[in-house]
C-alpha cells in the first residue's frame, strides 16, 4: 500500500480509496469494499492469520541494520539478513567470524515497533534484546511491515494459546 494525502491505493491490483472529512473510504475505481480503515486493518490481520494458521506463514529478507545500544545514538551495523516464521526471528550480520546471529522466539516477542519512512530510511521496524535495540529497513521496499506486524502479533497469540 501506498497512500499520499487523502487518498492510499494498492500497489499491486491499484485499486484507490479517498477518505472523505468523515474518515471514510470511497473506492475511486469500483465497489468499497472497506469503508472504513479499522475494517481495511482488521481484514489485512485475518489474512495473516489464516497464512500463519496454514502453515505458510514465512519470511525472509534483506534488511539495512542499524543498533541503538545505549542513549548516545544510532549505529549503522550494515546489510543483514532477517527471517521470521512460526519459530520467530532470526536476524544474521555479517560473515564468518565477524557473523553476528541474534535468535527472538515467538514467545519473546509479542509485538515489534514500527516506523513508516523513519528519517528518510524508509519503512522499518525494531526489536531489542537485553543488550541492544536492533532497527531494520527492509531492502524489498514493496514488503509491507504492517503484515510482519500482524505475524507478530497473532504467533504470540496463539504460541500462548497453546500453553493454556
Amino acid at each position: 500500500m501506498d497512500s499520499d494525502t487523502n487518498k492510499i491505493w494498492c500497489k499491486v491490483c491499484n485499486d484507490t480509496h479517498q477518505m472523505d472529512e468523515l474518515g471514510r473510504l470511497h473506492n475511486l475505481e469500483g465497489e468499497t469494499r472497506f469503508p472504513h480503515i479499522p475494517d481495511w486493518f482488521e481484514w489485512q490481520r485475518e489474512m495473516v492469520k489464516k497464512e500463519i494458521a496454514s502453515g505458510k506463514y514465512h519470511l525472509e529478507l534483506d534488511v539495512m541494520v542499524d543498533m541503538l545500544p545505549n542513549s548516545s545514538g544510532f549505529y549503522r551495523i550494515g546489510g543483514g539478513k532477517i527471517s521470521h516464521s512460526l519459530n520467530g526471528f532470526i536476524l544474521t550480520i555479517g560473515e564468518g567470524s565477524e557473523k553476528l546471529e541474534v535468535v527472538k522466539s515467538v514467545k519473546s516477542n509479542y509485538g515489534i515497533h514500527l516506523e513508516f519512512d523513519y528519517f528518510g530510511r524508509g519503512d522499518g521496524f525494531s526489536f531489542s534484546t537485553k543488550d541492544d535495540t536492533f532497527y531494520l529497513y527492509p531492502e524489498n521496499t514493496n514488503y509491507s511491515i504492517t503484515k510482519l506486524h500482524f505475524a507478530v502479533e497473532e504467533l504470540y497469540i496463539k504460541s500462548t494459546k497453546l500453553c493454556l
